[in-house]
């Protein structure tokens, strides 16, 4: 089915964007959201990279918990530090 587009379409006024629309930017438009709709399916649909992205929110879930434990520790082990340095000679 051949679509024969001519920039004498009718216009008509876009009130959200406030530009001039033809025919050819509706067509082009549909055809975005179109592609836009089938790779948001493709993407739903396709579970070649689910596993890196479990490892990649492991990493930053490990990587937290270890960031809140020395902040906590932190404190207390330098205080350790400090009171085994003044007690050595």
């Amino acid at each position: 089915m051949a679509v024969l587009l001519l920039n004498v379409a009718p216009r008509c006024r876009s009130s959200a964007q406030g530009r001039v629309m033809t025919a050819r930017t509706r067509l082009t438009n549909s055809n975005k959201e179109a592609e836009m709709k089938a790779l948001f399916n493709r993407f739903v649909q396709e579970e070649s990279g689910q596993d890196l992205i479990e490892y990649g929110l492991l990493i930053g879930i490990i990587t937290t918990g270890a960031i809140a434990a020395i902040g906590a520790i932190g404190p207390k082990v330098g205080s350790y530090y400090s009171s085994l340095n003044a007690a050595l000679p």
